[in-house]
């Protein structure tokens, strides 16, 4: 497993950075300090592991200012699979791990491939930094122990130590040879020395219980003999001074009512006869009054239902249609209005079509071009003139062409003659230099000859080609054919616009205005055929709202009165302007015929009838005269609702009064005839034998409730009255008697108190001694925390005896396997050394430890401060971690390792001799070095073959 890419778009001090495509072997990251070493260390870390702290707030390495750090590494693995792992640390931490396809999202969690090797194992072996060459940390150590020597990576596998511990821990809970803690035994045996102490004393409590269960036996004997004498007692005052009291009042009682029986039988009438019979008086003058009132008002509503006349329905009826007219009143005086402006466009366009024809075409306008005007194809005419003239361009172009040609070719003429000029030159040179000899004619000669020579080169390069002749021809053939497409162009516009009569001259040479025109000649004909169409629905549409209006005047009534009645709300000046609208309706009608045959010379007959019938009447004054008609017809309408629904509310009004006034009456009578019935001279003296029998009654009832209200139990006490009747008990009592018996009744009641307090302390202390236990139970749990005991104690033994077996069993192991990792560290610090220190060994004892061997004198030296130098130390340390390297790979996979600034302490031998060891390692796994010094680079670079990847401040 190697790193071939790592990328920081915002950790630490690294921003945007990316490194350069990562190389097997040797990498050597070099930088100033607070370049980025050790934050680039960290991102590796993190990469594999995830984010610690997983707190954007606490997390060291989110960039000042920034809303996230985030952090991208790509790993190609021992399959040759290439996996990109992504992590970013938000208010929570993401984290995804790419697989060709596939997107696994990690959030925090470790890489899948280091997840057996944790992460201070990772810090302590793979990670090393110059701070941390020492002896491993406790905690480190142990995990290292435990993974090298447990299994590869055994997550269920617990280190030695730490179950030894927890043996030990369990062992001493359980028994202490000691006093200190609260061990199981310590507290079995105090517990059973307490219950011994009080099995003693739950004998002598069973002896004082036995004690009070009889004395509270006796007591309570004489509790009974006293309540009774204490009920004789209370039976005897009870009826002497509650019974005696209440039978008075009943006689009392009694005797009233035998006084006022007669008047039981008139509870039928008012309790104040008199009082109720002047009421009924005041009431019956008060209804018939109400009465004539309410007659009058029904007399009012039956006119005001009658007002509302068979035409009012009629108009109720087409109310939704009136309303209709109503609201299209705006639009139908909007149609009149839109109507006159159509009018006037379409007269307005005509004269523009008759003026711009009288530019475009011969002869002017006339009503049979419309057609030809409108089956000239716009489109086909405007790339026919595109056509057109771009053929003539081509044609002026190519003949400007020919025309230059030409001229060029009778420019070089006369050159036809320097062939035979420069042959001359030449032959006249050659034979003077032949026939002269070394004299100086010789070399005139050879001028002559050269000159005959240039002369003939220069007319063969530039005037003596006779190619041009032929090209001469061909642009002529080819400006006949641009001439030939110019005239079929001209046929195509001309073919185009057939059947309209346009100036031959524009047709020789069609341009862009010839479309213009064309164009505006279509566009006034479209405005004016859309304009007419247009007017022929507004008259359509009048002339049914016309019908409409007509028709709801007739059925509503108003079709003989009603023309004369709208007429008269018209107003003149109104019916001017509309007839002056009408008159130039026809006018403007009878000249829009002029401006095309058959689509534009047709006026609809019905318009002109719907002119004749506007003219007999206004319209919109009809509708206001529906208008009215209708809210007045509505109004009486609504008072003939409102007028029957007050009818009936009168109705029933009027109806309750009539049989009230019944009632009273009948009440009245009968009143009257019961009072007939009782004894008395007149009327007002039955009256009062009446009232005063009732007094009689009331106060025999007050007596009665009184005596309920101070007597609950008044039945009881009655009833106990007669059964002492029937016993012929004696009803007169005696003052001294009945205190000797109240005296006597006190003493009971303390006596029954001393009683009572005894026995409820009896009680108590019999349950409370019963609550303590008896001597049963405490034996029974004596019994029980002997064998508990027992069980302690083989339950520790057998905890002793197996951590005795995990020590010695955990002691042959390491015998066994931990020699191999010491003799590989051996090996490569007798490399580093040069073999001055040649093995490592573990030290026995509490505090791990490791012991050095001297090559020379196979001395053993303890690997500590104070007995070897800064740089051994480092070397021995590095060398142990090494060794660990090849069995911690997690998987077999060859993990990089991390080495920041180790050999800063190293001398040249021993260094160069780490450099090899460098190379060995590098061969295996991919190595990064972080360094800020420049030799240690120079040096690297020169001996080894390493990457260097600097990093910039």
């Amino acid at each position: 497993m190697r790193f071939q890419r790592l990328k920081a778009q915002a950790f630490g001090c690294l921003k945007d950075w990316e490194s350069p495509s990562l190389k097997p072997g040797l990498i050597l990251v070099c930088g100033r300090n607070e370049s980025g070493k050790s934050t680039l260390f960290n991102l590796i870390t993190t990469l594999f592991y995830g984010w610690y702290p997983a707190n954007r707030d606490a997390n060291p390495y989110v960039p000042w200012g920034e809303a996230e750090a985030a952090c991208e590494g790509e790993l190609l693995l021992e399959e040759g699979e290439v996996v990109t792992v992504s992590r970013r640390l938000r208010s929570t931490p993401i984290g995804m791990l790419i697989q060709e396809d596939e997107v696994v999202e990690l959030r925090n969690r470790m890489l899948p491939y280091v997840e057996v090797l944790p992460r201070d194992v990772f810090r302590e072996v793979y990670a090393i930094e110059l701070r941390n060459l020492k002896f491993p940390e406790h905690s480190a150590w142990e995990a290292m122990q435990q993974q090298l020597l447990g299994g590869q990576f055994s997550s269920f596998l617990r280190p030695v130590s730490e179950v030894v511990r927890e043996l030990d821990d369990e062992a001493n809970r359980l028994w202490r040879s000691d006093r200190r803690g609260r061990p199981r035994a310590r507290d079995i045996g105090e517990r059973l020395k307490e219950l011994r102490a009080s099995l003693e004393e739950a004998r002598a409590r069973e002896e004082r219980l036995r004690r009070a269960q009889m004395e509270l036996v006796e007591r309570q004997r004489m509790l009974e003999k006293d309540i009774a004498r204490k009920a004789e007692l209370m039976a005897y005052i009870d009826r002497c001074e509650r019974l005696n009291p209440v039978r008075k009042k009943l006689k009392r009682i009694q005797e009233l009512k035998e006084a006022s029986a007669y008047a039981s039988d008139y509870d039928d009438l008012p309790p104040d006869p008199a009082q109720r019979l002047e009421y009924i008086d005041r009431q019956l003058e008060d209804l018939r009054l109400q009465r004539a009132r309410l007659e009058g008002k029904k007399r009012q509503l039956e006119g005001v239902i009658k007002a509302c006349t068979e035409r009012d329905k009629a108009l109720l009826n087409h109310a939704g249609e009136i309303k209709l007219l109503v609201k299209s009143y705006d639009r139908i005086k909007a149609d009149q209005d839109e109507l006159n402006n159509i009018e006037t466009d379409i007269k307005s366009w005509g004269e523009q079509l008759r003026r711009h024809a009288s530019e475009v075409l011969v002869g002017g306008w006339k009503p049979e071009l419309a057609e030809a005007v409108n089956a000239v194809d716009a489109a086909a005419l405007k790339a026919g003139i595109d056509s057109f003239r771009q053929a003539r361009e081509q044609y002026q172009e190519q003949l400007n062409r020919v025309e230059a040609l030409r001229v060029r070719l009778g420019q070089r003429r006369g050159a036809r003659y320097v062939p035979w000029l420069s042959g001359a030159f030449s032959i006249m040179g050659m034979l003077g230099f032949i026939l002269s000899g070394a004299s100086a004619m010789r070399f005139v000669s050879a001028i002559v000859m050269v000159t005959g020579v240039i002369l003939l080169l220069a007319w063969w390069l530039f005037g003596g080609r006779t190619a041009e002749y032929g090209e001469l021809e061909l642009e002529e053939r080819r400006l006949a054919q641009l001439h030939d497409r110019v005239n079929e162009e001209r046929s195509q516009i001309q073919k185009l616009v057939k059947g309209v009569p346009l100036a031959l001259q524009r047709l020789e040479n069609p341009d862009s205005t010839l479309l213009v025109d064309i164009g505006r000649l279509k566009e006034l004909l479209e405005r004016i055929k859309e304009s007419s169409r247009r007017r022929d629905v507004l008259v359509e549409r009048i002339k049914q709202n016309e019908h409409r209006v007509l028709k709801l005047l007739k059925a509503c009534g108003l079709d003989k009165n009603g023309v004369e009645s709208f007429r008269l709300l018209r107003d003149s000046e109104h019916h001017d302007g509309d007839s002056n609208v009408s008159g130039s309706r026809l006018s403007s009608a009878n000249t829009c015929s002029d401006f095309g045959a058959g689509n534009f010379g047709v006026v609809y007959s019905g318009y002109s009838h719907g002119i004749d019938v506007a003219r007999q009447g206004d319209v919109l004054s009809a509708i206001d005269l529906l208008q009215v008609a209708l809210q007045e017809a509505e109004r009486r309408y609504q008072d003939a609702q409102a007028a029957k629904s007050q009818m009936e509310d009168l109705e029933p009004e009027l109806s309750r009064v009539n049989g009230t006034v019944v009632q009273l009456e009948r009440e009245k009578n009968y009143i009257l005839g019961r009072l007939e019935e009782l004894p008395g001279e007149d009327i007002n003296a039955r009256i009062d034998g009446l009232m005063k029998a009732r007094e009689l009654a009331r106060q025999a009832d007050s007596f009665l409730e009184d005596l309920r209200r101070d007597y609950p139990d008044l039945d009881d006490i009655r009833q106990q009255i007669m059964e002492l009747a029937q016993k012929d008990e004696e009803w007169i009592f005696d003052d001294e008697m009945l205190a000797r018996a109240k005296a006597e009744r006190d003493q009971i009641e303390q006596e029954l108190n001393a009683l009572n307090s005894e026995i409820g302390t009896l009680k108590k202390e019999i349950e409370l001694g019963m609550g303590q236990g008896n001597m049963d139970e405490i034996e029974g749990e004596i019994a029980v925390l002997e064998w508990e005991l027992k069980k302690v104690a083989r339950q520790r033994d057998r905890i002793l005896l197996l951590k005795n077996l995990i020590l010695e069993a955990e002691k042959r192991f390491r015998e066994e396997h931990q020699p191999d990792v010491l003799k590989k560290a051996g090996r490569y610090l007798s490399i580093i050394t040069d073999g001055r220190y040649t093995r490592l060994f573990t030290k026995e004892g509490q505090q791990a430890g490791l012991l050095v061997k001297c090559g020379y004198s196979d001395e053993l030296i303890e690997v500590g401060e104070g007995f070897l130098s800064r740089g051994t130390l480092e070397q021995i340390y590095l060398s142990l971690r090494l060794a660990f390297i090849e069995h911690l790979d997690p998987g077999g996979r060859p993990m990089p390792v991390f080495l920041d600034e180790v050999f800063v302490n190293w001398d040249g031998f021993r260094l160069d001799n780490g450099f090899g060891l460098l190379k060995e390692l590098a061969q295996q796994r991919q190595v990064f070095i972080f360094t800020c010094h420049d030799w240690l680079v120079e040096r690297l670079a020169g001996k080894l073959d390493v990457q260097v990847v600097e990093l910039q401040i």
